[in-house]
């Protein structure tokens, strides 16, 4: 970060460069300068089914998850740090700590339903989805003309993995979710303008999205009368499907995060594990959770920030 200085008559000169963020806060009459010198920074801590502790599996300094496989071993991560590249990076990694392997660029999407190939986008323009897979074999492009533009963390597969679905906007259009082959074929909406699905149920027939109210609400692929989810408070996440599929897991939006299992016909809310990283120091906050189906294996991103205050004496 740079620390400038410009006179009244518009002169700018370079006052100090240092490679972190820095936040002005004062100067004194002789020229001392107060700074606040700010590192942020997203990691993401997990537990394979079994352990007896969480793990690190951050990558690099700037890491966002994304997803579980259906296995529970291993998680999709996407990097926007400087070491990820321009178009940043989506990598997998076990939950057992072993190193995380690169699959290719974009933001980051879902793991198929097999766990063959990972959803990666690039925003273009034009914005460009393509299949990454997981093990021998190279990346498939997904057609999808027309689409302007696409939104970040919203794309996934449907069960069977033939299909998939994201979020984004037909030019001169709203934004909304729609669905496609993976070989091609039309865009087609699956959700009203202006709602984004967060997932799809494990039989394909409804699109889970939060309503205009914040609650999560069921709305039918192929068309009819959406439902709100019953006993979710309205601002609470979804985190995962129950293995049943008459159940979902939601999380609050706090700290400690809570995360409960609701049942879908009756409302029934149970507390079943509450995540807050081991050294609670500049914690900002749980901005994602992924969760296997049967609760036991699970991963959450968190925002650490960490600062110094400093006084520069002979700035000029």
């Amino acid at each position: 970060d740079f620390l400038r200085a410009i006179t009244l008559s518009g002169r700018l000169r370079l006052l100090l460069a240092a490679p972190t963020t820095l936040l002005l806060q004062d100067i004194s009459a002789d020229g001392r300068v107060l700074l606040m010198s700010a590192d942020a920074r997203f990691r993401v801590a997990g537990r394979a089914a079994g352990a007896n502790r969480e793990r690190d599996l951050s990558w690099y300094q700037y890491t966002l998850l994304r997803d579980i496989s259906a296995d529970g071993q291993r998680i999709l991560l996407e990097e926007q740090s400087a070491m990820g590249g321009p178009n940043y990076a989506v990598g997998m990694r076990a939950l057992d700590g072993s190193a995380p392997i690169r699959l290719g660029e974009g933001y980051g999407g879902n793991f198929s339903p097999d766990g063959k190939w990972a959803l990666s986008f690039v925003s273009g323009p034009p914005p460009k989805i393509t299949l990454l897979p997981t093990g021998a074999g190279e990346p498939r492009a997904v057609p999808i003309a027309g689409m302007e533009r696409i939104i970040t963390g919203h794309l996934g597969f449907f069960p069977g993995g033939k299909r998939i679905w994201f979020t984004g906007a037909e030019a001169g259009q709203a934004k909304r979710t729609y669905a496609t082959e993976i070989s091609g074929g039309a865009l087609r909406p699956v959700t009203p303008e202006g709602v984004f699905a967060v997932s799809i149920s494990p039989d394909g027939k409804f699109m889970l999205a939060p309503d205009p109210d914040r609650r999560l609400t069921l709305f039918p692929v192929d068309g009819g009368e959406a439902r709100a989810v019953p006993g979710v408070d309205p601002g609470q996440l979804f985190v995962q499907w129950g293995e049943d599929g008459r159940s979902l897991f939601v999380r609050d939006d706090g700290l400690p995060t809570s995360i409960y299992k609701v049942d879908l016909s009756s409302g029934k809310k149970i507390l079943v594990l509450r995540l807050m990283p081991a050294d609670p120091a500049g914690v900002m906050n749980v901005s994602a959770v992924v969760l296997s189906r049967d609760g036991k294996a699970y991963a959450y991103n968190y925002s650490r920030l960490s600062s110094e205050l400093m006084v520069v004496e002979g700035l000029k």
